[in-house]
Order: C-alpha cells, then structure tokens, then sequence
C-alpha cells in the first residue's frame, strides 16, 4: 500500500527537523535546537490496534508519565516518557512518540534520549512542539 503524499511530506518535514535539531554549532557546542547528545529516531512500526499502546513500545520499557496526547501534524498520537532497563540494575528515560497511521497496521514512531536532566523539560517541549 503507498503512502499519502501528505504523510510523505510531513514525514520528510519531520526528518529533516530531527537532522537539523541534533547539529552543533560551528564551535561544537550545544544549540539551542539540540534535542540531546544521543540521537534521535523515527521510525515506521508495526502497530496493532487491539493491544495496549498497539504492542508497539520498545523490549524493556514501561510507561512513566504521558506528556502529550492529542492532535499532531501526521494524526492523533501519544508521547510518553518510558523508563527503560539498561544492562545492569540500572534504568533510564527516553521521550517516545506513538502516532497511529490511520487506516493501516502502522505507526510512526519516535524515540528520543533524554540524557541530560537540566535540559529535559526543554526537550520534552520541544519534540512536542515539532509533532504539533
């Protein structure tokens, strides 16, 4: 099945903001557009719409708090702050957004790190302005 040409150029919009926001300044430093020092992914996943959350959130993660759900610029979606396992006994917490492809077995995801504490409310901020 193809996609809508409108999903593609929101799509492309999308990336392209995600390539721009994790650039450094020309001095190496951090921008005020820069998400987080790890990068961020979108992703198109398998979504199943009888399952919680579509069964598509990542191996090893469980809801924290929901930080936005509503209207975006590719549907209705969800983003979420998951507290995730890592090696170890250790966790740690990473932005997700789940937006539903109408119509399909689909859905965009996207998955950012969140690894610096003193700028987390910015980023958080400032990936859901971007999917509005």
């Amino acid at each position: 099945m193809r996609m809508p040409i409108k999903s593609i150029a929101v799509t492309g919009f999308l990336i392209t903001a995600l390539l721009i926001s994790g650039c450094s300044d020309s001095k190496g430093e951090r921008s005020d557009a820069d998400f987080s020092s790890e990068s961020s992914v979108l992703n198109l996943v398998s979504y199943y719409h009888s399952q919680p959350n579509g069964a598509a959130l990542p191996n090893h993660c469980s809801i924290k708090t929901t930080e936005y759900e509503g209207e975006t610029k590719l549907g209705n979606g969800v983003v979420y702050i998951l507290n995730c396992d890592s090696e170890g006994n250790s966790t740690y917490d990473r932005l997700f957004a789940l937006i539903p492809i109408e119509g399909e077995d689909k859905a965009y995801s996207l998955d950012v790190p969140l690894l610096q504490e003193e700028n987390r409310e910015n980023d958080i901020k400032k990936v859901i302005s971007l999917l509005k």
